[in-house]
């Protein structure tokens, strides 16, 4: 059974709910079958780990059926009989934790059977709760078209009459419903193209933004903005403009557009400082400060690594040390399992380079394991924290350009990047070679340096530009 379906959603149930399921194949309307009770058993007893070689399907089937002959199809046939009750359990465990769902399905349920009077009353009191909220998110304008249609389209429904409103209303969400979606979806567009270079059409998205000019919905007031801001790049103060409001209505926003809205603000400083342009590691750390008083790093508990590199190396950088070394012990453990100990290590790292301990840079940078979304934040940081290891011992200059001959090595093989993202690492290898032979020139002049520096400051696109400069002036 190992490595099957059944044992793979088995493992992520808690214990509680390991429990419950148990209780759940117990009750006749859902399971009469004495054999998936007996397989439930044997799995109990080796729960959570389930790796026991107990539960190999031979041995299994020998315990579910003594002195019978091992029988693959009937001990599949029971393993998907039991995979099919674990998910009918998980629908259940939504349903149960989420309101809106059984709510849903109720009305589903009233408008098929012969009770209109309580379907109508249902989808009003629902249409009502969720007229009420202030904010309403994709979900809700989602919800309120589904009922609006489902009362309208009702056979039970007078249709042929003056002034009904439920079919206005369904015109209404739907308006609402595609220009949010269309914002929403095109500002992920857009973060992509900047990051991966990946170019798409958008059909009407100019059509939507002239209507949102006067949006009657925050949410689409800030994805406006996040558009516009896409669209202007360079216009620092539109940024400043959208955070400011981001902020303002950061109380009015359901949670999961709390966390949207601050991962698309965040990111677009985060390339902005990649791009050399300093003044926004600020921005970025007081974003992340409000993020962590309203929960948004957390998604089901969890912190993406990105994310918590990203805070990790901006806070550093900032030089405020003591709140990036208790940012990082307190959000390790809410890294998913797999990425954990590589995150940790590598925001360890960013805080050590900037304190300046090059050699636990280092030890720290050999314990991150190469996955596609570190290479080349490991290969920077490496080849940075040698080349200031250099500034102090000579002696590391072989392995400076060691390091810079490996790294561009590994870029112009491919290893999977666009073309774009291939040019900017290239080119900050190209600029720390020609400031490795302007800092070994011994005739170096004023006039060297300005021409490097201006050289760098012309450059586009290229990472971490603002070191390059900072090390002239350094000179």
């Amino acid at each position: 059974m190992h490595n099957s379906k059944l044992i793979r959603f088995l493992q992520s149930l808690e214990r509680e709910e390991f429990r419950a399921f148990g209780q759940f194949l117990r009750s006749p309307y859902f399971n009469s079958s004495e054999q998936l009770l007996a397989l439930y058993d044997l799995l109990h007893d080796h729960y959570p780990g389930l790796f026991s070689p107990k539960l190999a399907k031979e041995k299994a089937f020998a315990q579910l059926f003594p002195g019978k002959p091992y029988d693959d199809s009937r001990m599949r046939q029971l393993m998907y009989k039991m995979t099919r009750l674990l998910e009918d359990f998980l629908v259940a465990q939504e349903i149960r934790h989420a309101k809106v769902h059984r709510n849903q399905l109720l009305t589903e349920a009233l408008g098929r059977r012969k009770l209109h009077l309580d379907f109508q009353r249902s989808v009003q009191q629902e249409i009502k709760q969720l007229e009420s909220k202030k904010c309403k998110d994709l979900r809700s304008i989602g919800r309120l078209l589904h009922y609006n249609h489902q009362y309208f389209f009702h056979p039970d429904t007078s249709k042929f009459k003056k002034g009904v409103q439920s079919i206005r209303d369904c015109m209404t969400h739907l308006d609402h419903y595609f220009s949010l979606a269309k914002l929403q979806y095109a500002s992920e567009l857009m973060t992509r193209s900047a990051t991966l270079g990946e170019q798409h059409q958008m059909w009407l998205l100019e059509e939507v933004l002239a209507q949102t000019e006067k949006p009657s919905n925050v949410l689409l007031e800030l994805y406006d903005g996040l558009i516009r801001l896409y669209q202007n790049r360079e216009d620092e103060s539109l940024f400043h403009q959208l955070r400011a409001r981001f902020v303002d209505l950061i109380d009015q926003l359901p949670q999961q557009e709390r966390i949207e809205l601050y991962q698309q603000l965040s990111n677009y400083a985060v390339a902005q400082i990649n791009k050399g342009d300093r003044r926004y590691l600020h921005d970025f750390l007081e974003l992340t400060k409000v993020a962590l008083t309203y929960d948004i790093l957390l998604d089901k508990n969890r912190i993406t690594d990105a994310t918590f590199t990203n805070v990790a190396a901006i806070a550093a950088a900032l030089k405020v040390f003591d709140w990036t070394a208790e940012f990082i012990a307190n959000y390790e453990k809410k890294l998913a399992p797999n990425v954990r100990e590589s995150a940790t290590q590598l925001a360890w790292a960013y805080l050590y380079y900037h304190k300046g301990a090059f050699e636990k840079v280092l030890d720290c940078l050999v314990e991150v394991s190469f996955l596609p979304s570190y290479v080349f934040r490991v290969k920077s940081l490496r080849l940075r924290t040698y080349f200031e290891l250099f500034r102090q011992q000579p002696s590391y200059h072989e392995v400076l350009l060691s390091d810079l001959h490996a790294f561009e090595t590994y870029i112009r093989r491919g290893s999977g990047m666009n073309a774009q993202r291939q040019t900017t690492y290239l080119n900050f290898i190209l600029y720390t070679k020609k400031l490795i032979k302007l800092l070994t020139n011994p005739k170096r002049t004023s006039s060297d340096k300005e021409a490097l520096r201006e050289s760098i400051r012309q450059k586009e696109p290229m990472v971490v530009k603002h070191w390059l400069l900072e090390k002239i002036k350094e000179l």
